[in-house]
């Protein structure tokens, strides 16, 4: 096996994983785990999740929210065509 094959089967398990983990999940359960998994994309979550970018938008506020209270947030910003997603600690970004 290959690098190039191993690194394609690691990313399939994973993404196997993110999909086990969120069946049964709410919204907010499933984009946080897509987020941890590496998806960073607007368009990459409402296709993983099959739903509209609107209702990203309206969890990620929650989201932040949450991630409050450890010390980290949502960051989202357009470039080009892609709205790019991370989550940052606030110390990262000088906030705290």
């Amino acid at each position: 096996m290959t690098k190039d094959e191993m690194i394609k089967k690691i990313a399939e398990l994973e993404a196997g994983l993110v999909a086990e983990k969120a069946k049964g999940a709410n919204m907010k359960t499933k984009v946080m785990a897509q987020l941890e998994s590496g998806v960073n994309t607007m368009s990459g979550l409402t296709e993983g999740l099959n739903t509209t970018s609107k209702n990203i938008s309206s969890i990620l506020t929650y989201l932040r929210k949450d991630l409050i209270k450890e010390g980290k947030t949502i960051i989202t910003q357009k470039y080009k065509d892609q709205t790019m997603v991370t989550i940052l600690s606030l110390e990262t970004l000088g906030w705290k």
